[in-house]
Parts: C-alpha cells; structure tokens; sequence
C-alpha cells in the first residue's frame, strides 16, 4: 500500500498562496482494500516532522478528497505534512514529506511602492543590490510589479512563470508572489524587477483602451535575508533602489513587444515612490502560468514574390502555447 500525490487546495507544494483552512488530499495506490478504515495527518515545521504542530491521532473519520486542516497558520512558516493510513484489509502506509508555505499574510508592508523616473512608456528594469552576510540560510522574495513582470536574481529570471502577476481586477485587488531563492554565498547580489505594460497599463479589452487601470509600470518588494537563527533582516523597495532602460521598446498583451538589441543600457536612474496604497494586496490565487510547449517550423517556404513563410504543420497555435499547472 502507498499513499501518494499529497497536494494542498489541489496543489502541490504551493508556495505563497491564500490558502485559507488547507485542504489536504492524496491518493492509495497499491493495496487490495476496498477503503480507508482510519487515517493520521502530521503536520511539523521541519522535514524531520520532529516540530510537530498538528496530530490528528488515527481517526475513523477518513477524507482524502479535501481533508480541512484545523489549524491557525502563521505568516511567512513552511509547514511539513504526512498522512498515514490503514485500509479495510489491513494494509497501511505512511506517506512521504511533503510541504505548504504561507505569505505574508495581513503582515503590514515594510516596503514602498516605486516607479522609475522614466518617460511612464520606457520599459525600465528596477533594481537594487543586496549585501548578504554568511549566516543566511534563505532567501525568501514577496513582491509584485506592474503591468507585467519579470523576477530576476544576479541576472537570472527566477521560476518558469510569465505573464506575471496575472489578469485582475486591479483596481479591487492585487495578487503578490512568494519566491524562494535557492541558497547562496555570501557577497553582493543583485534583485531586479523587469517591467511591462500587462494588462494594467498596456492595450486592454475589445475597445483596446490605454491605461484603464493605471498609466505607470510599478513594483512592491520586500527580499528577506533569513539568517540560520530564523531572524529576518527585510529588504524593501524604497528611494534607495535604481532603474535602467530594458531592451524592450514596447510590449503589449495583444501586439507581443518589440525589443531593441543595440539599445545602450548602461544609463543609471533613480526611482520615485509612488502611492498605490496597500489595502487591495492579497497573497496569490491564480495558478501558475508556463511554457507548456515550443512549436518549431517543420518547413519554410519561399513564394515565387520572394515571400517567406513559415509552415507549422497542423499545430497553427504559434510559437508558444502556454497553460497553467
């Protein structure tokens, strides 16, 4: 008998999300039983499952569709969780480890709303460069850029994701992300934020109006550098990050964007903080947004006007086809 697929509100691992009272799930797998007969659910705040927070004890009262989980979460705490089991002909199992992570939660911001001093159309990557000491063990990043954005750490685009923070109403609510950065040295690294139009700014709705729900690129963040002793030193935007030009020229949900590769991008500015206020901030709902294919042309074909063209086959989606996990 296994006890497998353990997800949390249908996700698995979920990272930063409005979770509310968790709902647990799995799957059994390998048994000759016809049903669970009880169940145990741990839930600990180390993968040892030592720190134990929460124990069901084995109970008859058994659901592994959406389980609710009693109890109160914390802001910003990786919880570990398994599941036992036993089935009607015996057999029991006891799953692996697996983990939820909550955001911040009603934590007040210790960040500002920043916007470049740019012309509000230049596409502007906003950063800031970050000294961390030895005794940092994580790294965790909750922030959100408008329009559109991009996450980058020492020039690297962080997670898989795109389109990011998502379609909104922006003017009710606004969805942050929770980013994990993978353990690094001590030193100087640098957190940017790449800019586009989205949703927010850019071309929107059939009428394709401009700027129906703001008419300049933004971002919120707070890097948290969480020392081995779990203290936290925070990290937030504010007047001392800065903001250059992107190669990109101009983006659009519906017009794709327009990239300059000779574009000089050595010029430095400064930011402006800019009052966007807080209230409508919510950890995120919207599932992940990613590259689920990339189309190649099977042939390319030169018309006798001297035109080129692409065939791709069957599949006329485009180059990407993107779905959500």
């Amino acid at each position: 008998m296994k006890i497998i697929d353990l997800k949390t509100n249908r996700m698995t691992c979920p990272l930063g999300f409005q979770l509310g009272r968790p709902r647990l799930s799995f799957i059994v797998t390998d048994t000759g039983g016809t049903a669970l007969t009880s169940m145990r659910v741990e839930v600990a705040l180390d993968a040892a499952m030592l720190q134990v927070v929460y124990d069901s004890g084995e109970s008859r009262q058994v659901d592994s569709i959406a389980w609710e989980l009693p109890l109160d979460l914390q802001p910003c705490t990786r919880y570990y969780w398994r599941v036992s089991g036993r089935a009607d002909n015996g057999d029991n199992a006891t799953s692996d480890v697996t983990w939820f992570e909550t955001a911040k939660m009603g934590q007040p911001w210790q960040a500002r709303w920043i916007t470049p001093q740019f012309d509000k159309d230049t596409h502007p990557v906003i950063f800031r460069d970050i000294e961390a000491p030895e005794n940092i063990g994580q790294i965790r990043i909750y922030g959100v850029g408008l329009g559109v954005y991009e996450l980058y750490w020492d020039g690297q685009k962080v997670g898989d994701e795109y389109l990011m923070p998502g379609l909104m109403a922006y003017d009710a609510w606004i969805q942050y992300q929770t980013y994990a950065i993978p353990h690094v040295g001590p030193g100087r690294h640098r957190v940017a934020f790449a800019l586009g139009n989205g949703w927010y700014k850019g071309k929107f709705g059939l009428s394709k109006a401009i700027g129906v729900y703001g008419d300049r690129m933004a971002c919120l963040a707070e890097v948290h550098l969480i020392h081995d002793d779990g203290t936290r030193t925070i990290v937030g935007t504010g007047p001392d990050w800065q903001a250059t030009r992107s190669p990109v020229v101009s983006s659009s949900i519906y017009d794709g964007e327009e990239r300059d590769a000779t574009r000089d991008l050595s010029g430095v500015s400064g930011v402006t903080g800019i009052d966007l206020g807080f209230d409508r901030l919510e950890e995120r709902l919207s599932p992940p947004l990613v590259i689920h294919e990339r189309l190649q042309p099977v042939e390319i074909i030169r018309t006798p006007a001297g035109e080129t063209v692409l065939d791709m086959g069957q599949n006329m989606v485009g180059w990407l086809e993107f779905t959500t996990r």
